[in-house]
């Protein structure tokens, strides 16, 4: 039984082993394919920040070589009279008007002018909305108002969002008379990554950085739903965003709740595999998207990958696992089974040689071996029979004759058989 306990226990040892490297080897090979897509999600992230911030540069270049624009800003914030900036900002708005038809189609959200106190003075995305305060609200204009620097990343606005460029702006005399933005949607982003990279991705914003009563742009809307990642986010809904795939990772996310939420409130990077959806595993990257003023996360990039690479790494540590569970058992049973045999032999030769009367001579007549029944019945040890010629325990009733004729037919290569007397000690 204590036998059959410990070839147990060492089988259950032996297959937890080829489970555990088995695991090991599919959580490096799954951590790398998290890793991989994570660092995906980060490199286009970045590479989209520098295209935009060059892009950003390009128009506000473009921008200030209006001629009349500084000297028109300058005017409009130098008088008091509201009729004579109504007749600036008209002007103005008229002569950047066909710049903004263009760069608009590239994903500008906010193409903006502001006063050095943070007063907007022309939004060319909404004209008719002009004179309110952004002090509280735009926290980068402030702040490029105050430091006169530029300041770039993601920022609220009162009723949407977006990646930010706020340039200072200066009349001929070094002056500062206000701020200009370029503002990117992230559905510009979202894009970017779906057709360059083919990255699907949802934008998720924390509803505490804006106001969610939505306005309307001029040429689409900006549409936000609860977010399935966590309660105390929206996403951005884009027009690559289709009802059957959110309603395919639905399940995905709810199966991850839990680490998703520990992940956000961790305000890292990092990424997740689903169980099988259709048949494939998916790994689901954050990336932290940091307040431009702040520096607080504000909002998370996050993208969605078929990882067809994992279904094979999974089903391959399986099939090892279960090939080692037939070969163990194998082994065991033939090992168990041959350790059986040999403990039967044993206790048979135990057996044999305490009850069988028996001795081995070689052929020169000397005892080599004697059963434990021979010495009993003989009274001597085996130490003092080994060595000894046979003829130590012949008795005096056996003639010589009878031990020559069995030599003889020893030695010739046949069985004798017949009774022989032998004498104590």
């Amino acid at each position: 039984m204590y036998f059959k306990l410990i070839l147990a226990v060492v089988f259950l040892s032996l297959n937890f082993a080829v489970y555990y490297i088995t695991e090991k080897n599919n959580q490096d090979k799954i951590d790398y394919a998290k890793f991989h897509y994570l660092n995906k999600l980060q490199l286009n992230y970045e590479a989209f920040l520098t295209f935009q911030l060059t892009q950003a540069n390009l128009i506000y270049e473009t921008t200030l070589n209006e001629e009349m624009l500084v000297d028109t800003i300058s005017k409009a914030w130098n008088t008091a009279d509201v009729k004579q900036r109504d007749i600036l900002r008209e002007k103005l708005f008229n002569a950047l008007y066909p710049n903004y038809q263009k760069i608009k189609e590239t994903g500008i959200l906010q193409y903006h002018f502001v006063f050095p106190d943070n007063t907007s003075f022309l939004r060319m995305h909404k004209p008719d909305k002009y004179g309110d305060n952004l002090s509280s609200v735009r926290l980068d204009f402030a702040k490029v108002n105050t430091r006169k620097e530029i300041v770039r990343g993601f920022s609220q606005g009162r009723t949407a969002h977006a990646l930010r460029n706020v340039f200072p702006i200066f009349d001929a005399n070094k002056k500062h008379i206000g701020a200009f933005e370029v503002s990117f949607t992230s559905e510009y982003l979202q894009d970017n990554l779906y057709h360059i990279s083919e990255i699907y991705s949802h934008f998720i914003v924390d509803k505490a950085v804006f106001n969610t009563k939505m306005w309307e742009r001029n040429d689409r809307v900006v549409q936000y739903i609860q977010s399935y990642e966590g309660d105390d986010y929206l996403l951005s809904l884009t027009n690559i965003e289709n009802k059957k795939y959110l309603a395919k990772i639905k399940p995905v996310i709810a199966q991850l709740k839990e680490e998703i939420k520990l992940g956000l409130n961790k305000e890292l990077m990092f990424s997740l595999v689903s169980k099988k959806v259709d048949g494939e595993h998916l790994i689901i990257a954050f990336y932290p998207i940091y307040q431009n003023v702040t520096s607080e996360v504000s909002a998370w990039l996050v993208s969605y990958n078929n990882a067809p690479e994992l279904t094979p790494i999974i089903k391959e540590s399986n099939y090892i696992r279960v090939i080692a569970f037939l070969i163990l058992s194998l082994l065991f049973y033939f090992f168990y089974k041959t350790t059986k045999q040999k403990n039967t032999l044993a206790t048979l030769n135990k057996s044999y040689d305490e009850n069988v009367i028996f001795s081995i001579t070689g052929l020169s007549g000397r005892i080599v071996h004697a059963s434990k029944a021979f010495c009993k019945i003989s009274e001597y040890t085996l130490d003092e029979l080994i060595g000894q010629p046979h003829s130590i325990v012949r008795h005096e009733d056996m003639p010589k004759k009878a031990f020559q004729e069995m030599w003889e037919t020893i030695q010739s290569g046949k069985v004798w058989r017949g009774e022989v007397k032998n004498a104590k000690k």
